[in-house]
């Protein structure tokens, strides 16, 4: 059972704006009848990561239409989603946008270990607001002086921002840039921050674009480590079943084929 005074307990004095989302998750499921009192109609509750706002609305669709199960995504970095997960939060399937996220909660024994998928490789694309089109190109000009403020997710719980830091670096302007970089909380929200002019240019998931109000530039692929997106089954799922048809599905030829169509490379495909 999801319990607040555990939660208070395993952060004390810390996280009161993470105490206060994990709270307003809860209160969601509960509204929606919550884990404990679904039925075989209830949705799955999947907790993804943020970079796949475009292209699960899709899987979900199609898996519905195939099994009959809905599902109700939690968007969020997956640094966030793997700290409400351990400390209770009543997801059915951890959607992570790295490996590394999913591996850690195994070993505490919050997923089910031999649940887990890498579904998808994630790209770096780097976007410019419109109005910055004639000064941007590479990442090399993101050090020019026109170019005030760049966009990334926080890289202390975004894997994304993790690989645009890496980026940055190897393309050697690391250095040159930091005092410019804005912090999104995921990887959609350095995006929109680009969209609304509150950055000049951002690095950010590929397969969140097109996105109205920004130009989309390349980044070489040899920056960075493709982004290895991994899922599992929460180990206190109320509808375990589901979560592993789900996953069984993302995984699948139609599930891979709807992740390609949205830019993502797939596991064991090359560059």
């Amino acid at each position: 059972m999801f319990s607040f005074k555990r939660l208070s307990s395993a952060w004390p004095g810390r996280g009161i704006r993470f105490l206060w989302g994990v709270v307003a998750v809860a209160l969601l499921l509960v509204g929606c009848g919550g884990p404990a009192a679904r039925g075989s109609a209830d949705p799955l509750y999947v907790a993804a990561a943020a970079n796949l706002a475009t292209a699960l609305p899709d899987v979900n669709r199609a898996f519905r239409a195939a099994t009959g199960i809905p599902v109700t995504p939690v968007w969020g970095s997956s640094g966030t989603l793997a700290q409400q997960i351990a400390n209770g939060a009543p997801y059915d399937v951890f959607l992570s946008a790295n490996e590394s996220y999913v591996d850690d909660l195994i070993a505490q024994g919050h997923l089910v270990a031999e649940s887990k998928r890498i579904y998808a490789l994630g790209t770096l694309a780097l976007v410019v607001a419109v109005d910055r089109e004639a000064v941007v190109a590479s990442l090399t000009d993101l050090t020019r002086p026109e170019v005030e403020r760049i966009a990334l997710a926080n890289p202390d719980h975004a894997p994304y921002g993790q690989a645009a830091v890496e980026a940055l670096r190897r393309a050697g302007v690391w250095s040159q840039v930091t005092t410019k970089v804005v912090m999104g909380e995921n990887v959609r929200q350095a995006l929109q921050f680009v969209q609304t002019g509150n950055a000049d240019a951002g690095l950010v998931a590929a397969a969140l674009l097109p996105a109205p109000g920004v130009v989309v530039r390349p980044v070489p692929q040899n920056l960075y480590t493709p982004v290895r997106q991994a899922a599992a089954v929460v180990a206190r799922s109320a509808s375990p079943e589901g979560a592993q048809r789900f996953l069984a599905f993302l995984t699948g030829p139609e599930g891979q084929a709807i992740l390609r169509q949205h830019g993502y490379r797939l596991p064991g495909e090359g560059p």
